[in-house]
């Protein structure tokens, strides 16, 4: 596996006109997004704007990379980012469903990535307080992995609905919007999980079993390390758990994309969302291993993360089931039929 995806610097000059290019695109293309319903002077000042936050943006961007590098980008950053990207693009895609004007997705994303991970890292810190014991600056190292899903969910809800509320748009509607895109993000954000060598499996003597790299979490719970001490050697093999949680994610991505047409009242898809999360990750966790893996008090052929999807599967078919008759009802009332003279 690769938890360090590749190293940046120290960079020749020539690398400033290829940052002033890449930034350029990116802000010239959001600054299209943000003033189409400007006038074409206002417009011009814009992007004028932009290609010079652009080229100050690369210069500094150059001067921090030789100044402190090599820089290692690491593998779980750079597909949470990638998640991120890719979510915000279904959403510019299909947010219009919902009444999600694209230029408030940035606001979106960047509010709901700082709640969720600030929740995601809280609940698995407080799950894996060992692990960070001895070194609590260790807690504040996000890009090194160690995040729970269930507690990004919560703090991204709860961001969500803040940012709803201020902005004053439904946040059954945001929420609906933002149910297939996170779907999708979670899965990709997985493969950096498996290059990382966190989210693990348990022990494997099967075909599929992998070896994770010298100084990821998986090596050393695999070699019987105790907690904080890094494995100098390759693992032992370990089950993928990180690509079924993958795979099953985007199983979970498509059917939603079937149910948008089914479930039609406001907050349905989301709530659907929560549910079949709550599925996939229940049998995800017979596999895995780590913080979530440990059993649940009293229910010992449970883990915690289990009993939490229980508690969220169930919750969202009561609300679905509950509402149902009401949704179809609402349903019939609006057709054309019932319309008709």
């Amino acid at each position: 596996m690769r938890p360090i995806l590749l190293q940046l610097g120290p960079w020749s000059p020539v690398a400033i006109p290829l940052l002033v290019a890449v930034l350029g695109v990116l802000l010239c293309l959001w600054t299209w997004l943000d003033t189409r319903q400007r006038g074409a002077r206002a417009r011009l000042l814009d992007f004028a704007f932009s290609l010079g936050g652009a080229v100050i943006g690369a210069l500094l961007i150059y001067y921090l990379v030789n100044r402190f590098g090599p820089v290692p980008i690491r593998s779980y950053g750079f597909m949470l980012l990638v998640g991120m990207v890719a979510g915000l693009i279904f959403m510019a895609h299909s947010g219009w469903r919902y009444g999600i004007e694209r230029t408030m997705l940035v606001d979106v994303a960047l509010v709901c990535l700082v709640g969720g991970i600030l929740g995601a890292r809280l609940l698995y810190v407080a799950l894996d307080w060992d692990q960070f014991a001895g070194s609590p600056r260790s807690i504040f190292r996000v890009w090194e992995g160690g995040l729970s899903f269930h507690g990004g969910l919560a703090g991204g809800v709860l961001a969500a609905y803040l940012l709803a509320r201020w902005r004053r748009i439904r946040f059954s509607s945001l929420a609906d919007a933002a149910a297939p895109a996170v779907a999708l993000a979670y899965a990709i954000s997985k493969l950096g999980c498996f290059l990382n060598g966190c989210c693990f499996g348990g022990h494997c003597d099967s075909f599929w079993g992998v070896r994770f790299a010298p100084g990821s979490e998986a090596a050393a719970w695999s070699l019987g390390l105790p907690p904080g001490q890094p494995a100098t050697t390759w693992g032992e093999p370990l089950y993928p758990a990180q690509l079924l949680d993958c795979a099953l994610a985007l199983v979970v991505f498509f059917v939603l994309l079937r149910l948008r047409r089914v479930l039609q009242r406001p907050g349905h898809l989301f709530i659907a969302f929560v549910g079949l999360y709550g599925i996939e990750r229940f049998v995800v966790e017979f596999w895995r291993h780590g913080a979530s893996g440990r059993s649940f008090p009293g229910l010992p052929f449970l883990t915690w993360a289990q009993v939490a999807s229980i508690v969220m599967t169930v919750a969202a078919a009561v609300v679905i089931a509950v509402a149902w008759p009401r949704a179809r009802r609402d349903a019939s009332a609006n057709s054309p039929e019932d319309k008709r003279p």
